[in-house]
């Protein structure tokens, strides 16, 4: 083959790659599952590796599909010194990190409040890093963890129930596009260099 068919070819491989379409994948993240609470019910927080078992050439967006229900935390909440406290119902925010360990210091954020069952897709933003090449590698670190309500920053509050979080089903969505198989790529070779052959 000439230098430039050769070239041809590599040119055809590089525009095809990077004008491919943005795809949807999805891993289940089962590890996940399961009751967060404020008290001794359940853990406050949860982490699970993930490998997804393969590699990314680009990421779009990072979002989780979750379906759960939450149980309000009863407490008393002492604003004025002295007072008697008052006594309510207090929903706790719930946080969803995604890490990498090939990267350390950058993650992607979700933040929920919720009040009873819900079954919504929450979109991850990146912090510390502008964008999702962090997670190119296809291995990531996902965490689930319940987050003091602000009341409970600012006063003193007592604790008469706890918060209840169950987790029913989670999975991790990205939209990108994966790094192509071998077989592809040399598909993609294979038809450009027939075409440049008939052209000939």
């Amino acid at each position: 083959m000439s230098n430039r068919r050769l070239a041809l070819v590599m040119c055809l491989v590089g525009f095809w790659a990077s004008c491919a379409w943005g795809e949807i994948y999805t891993v289940p993240l089962d590890g996940l599952k399961g009751v967060y609470s404020s008290g001794d019910l359940g853990p406050w927080d949860k982490m699970i590796a993930v490998d997804m078992g393969l590699q990314f050439a680009r990421i779009d967006s990072v979002a989780l599909d979750v379906k759960g229900t939450t149980a309000p935390a009863l407490e008393r909440i002492w604003i004025f010194p002295g007072s008697p406290g008052e006594i309510g119902e207090v929903l706790w925010p719930f946080n969803f990190f995604i890490y990498s360990p090939d990267a350390p210091g950058k993650r992607g954020d979700a933040e929920v409040h919720y009040d009873g069952a819900f079954d919504i897709q929450v979109s991850f933003a990146p912090r510390f890093t502008p964008d999702w090449s962090f997670l190119k590698s296809g291995r990531a670190e996902l965490q689930c963890q319940l987050e003091p309500p602000e009341s409970a920053q600012i006063y003193a509050a007592q604790q008469i129930v706890p918060f209840l979080l169950g987790v029913e089903n989670a999975t991790l969505v990205i939209e990108g596009q994966a790094v192509p198989e071998p077989a592809e790529v040399l598909g993609v070779a294979a038809w450009g260099l027939m075409l440049i052959s008939r052209r000939a």
